[in-house]
Order: C-alpha cells, then sequence, then structure tokens
C-alpha cells in the first residue's frame, strides 16, 4: 500500500520502528502528515471490516478515499472559521409542472444506525409524499449521502414522477452527481447507480442547497431512528415533521 506513491516509499524502511518514529521522521522532513494519518487510519479500518466479514475498501483505492476525507475535513475546518455573510436560505419549489425531491441523511453513532429522509414537494409548496429509511451506519457520511441520494431517486420513480430537480445540503455529493466523470470514492458506485436511474427520467437535474432551505428533510432523517422499518407517507409527513414543512411553505 505505502509503495504506490513515491511519497510513502519511505515509510516501508521503517517497518521496525514504532508509530511514535514514524511521525517524528514524516513531522521533520515536512511530509504530509494529515493524509498520513487518514491514510493509516483507512488501513487499520480496512483491516477490522475484513476481520469481522464486512464490505471493505479495495486496498488500490485507499489513498484516494484518504485524499478525499482530508479534503472534506479541510472544507468544513474551513466553513467553520470563515465568517458567513449570507442571506438566509429557505426552500423554494420548483418550477410549475416538476417536483423537488429533497434528501437528507442523519448519522446515529451510538446505535450504529443512519437515517435516511426524502420529501417531494410541487410548485405550489404542497408535500406530494414523504419516507424515511433506517439502515445499518455505513462507514463515512458521504456514503449515507449518497445512499439517501439513490434511495431519493428511486422514490421519486416509484411514485411516477418524471420531471423533478433533486436536492441535498451536501456539496460533494451534489458535485459528483453533477460531474460527467466517474467518481473513484468509497461511494462512487452509489453515484454511478444515480446516473443511471436519472435516464429513466423526462428531466432531472441536481442542486446543492444550505442546511437551512432542507430543514424539513434533515428533521425527518433524524426522526428516522423512531422508525427501524421503511415508512412511507403519500401528501403528507409524520405529525412531528408537519411544521417544519408549513414554516417552509408559508414563504411560497
Amino acid at each position: 500500500m505505502w509503495g504506490t506513491d513515491p511519497q510513502w516509499k519511505w515509510v516501508l524502511e521503517m517497518k521496525d520502528s514504532n508509530i511514535k518514529e514514524v511521525f517524528k521522521k514524516a513531522f521533520s522532513e515536512k511530509n504530509d502528515v494529515e493524509l498520513m494519518t487518514y491514510t493509516g487510519w483507512a488501513i487499520w479500518n480496512r483491516r477490522n471490516q475484513i476481520r469481522f466479514n464486512e464490505a471493505s475498501c479495495p486496498l488500490n483505492q485507499i489513498l484516494a478515499l484518504s485524499k478525499e476525507r482530508k479534503a472534506e475535513f479541510q472544507r468544513l475546518h474551513l466553513a467553520a472559521v470563515t465568517p458567513q455573510h449570507r442571506n438566509h436560505t429557505r426552500w423554494k419549489p420548483p418550477e410549475t409542472g416538476a417536483c423537488k425531491v429533497n434528501y437528507d441523511g442523519a448519522v446515529f453513532s451510538q446505535q450504529g444506525r443512519a437515517g435516511l429522509g426524502v420529501i417531494i414537494g410541487n410548485s405550489d409548496g404542497a408535500v406530494m409524499a414523504s419516507m424515511v429509511q433506517q439502515i445499518p451506519l455505513p462507514t463515512t457520511v458521504a456514503q449515507v449521502e449518497a445512499l439517501v441520494a439513490r434511495r431519493a431517486v428511486e422514490f421519486a420513480l416509484e411514485i411516477g414522477i418524471t420531471k423533478a430537480i433533486v436536492e441535498g445540503d451536501s456539496e460533494t455529493i451534489v458535485r459528483e452527481l453533477k460531474e460527467p466523470t466517474l467518481s473513484m470514492a468509497l461511494h462512487g458506485h452509489l453515484i454511478q447507480d444515480v446516473k443511471c436511474l436519472s435516464s429513466s427520467f423526462v428531466s432531472l437535474s441536481f442542486t446543492h442547497v444550505r442546511r437551512q432551505g432542507n430543514n424539513a428533510t434533515h428533521a425527518l432523517a433524524k426522526w428516522a431512528i423512531k422508525e427501524p422499518n421503511l415508512s412511507v407517507w403519500m401528501e403528507d409527513v409524520p405529525p412531528d415533521i408537519r411544521q417544519i414543512v408549513m414554516a417552509d411553505s408559508a414563504t411560497v
């Protein structure tokens, strides 16, 4: 693994050294310590997944996954420390004749579960359908977001929608859905699934919205911890979520 990238070949020469010595050398030679940390964690995590007969990241994708995790952390850290001077974001209905499919995921680390939430609305701001599903917790947050994006598109097809705008608050997933190239991320196969499903629509586009514009779906995804089974509501959402949906539609 460490020999696949020239910058890490020196690690192979330290196979008899302890982790403290490896990091000391990395710092002294100004190597990419952050990437080395993410890579080491990914290798350790893969070993445990194989040990427990769980799905694991292919060894030849470890470096790409580690770079992606490092980049995602840096984006989130930059967003946290950079002052935001933006107008408040609200959910906006689609144009007449189309539907908007909002999706979001929630992570329940202590329970080892994740929640998927989808709400489909029309141009009048009315709910056409909603669904929630609880699943085993995937390896990364990006996988959760990719899984719910795929479930959102599947759900739209299941209820007969042919023109839709699919909207989520993960910039990474939306960007990958828009890109024509193949995603090499751990969740790349899920992105490809969504792109394949897209061909079943007359019109389908992907958009990003900040969390404030996805409040109802976020709340629905968190509500999934209460419901272990797949649940679907036609022209409605769970009672706990109605007030949030009404607040969004009040601005339409």
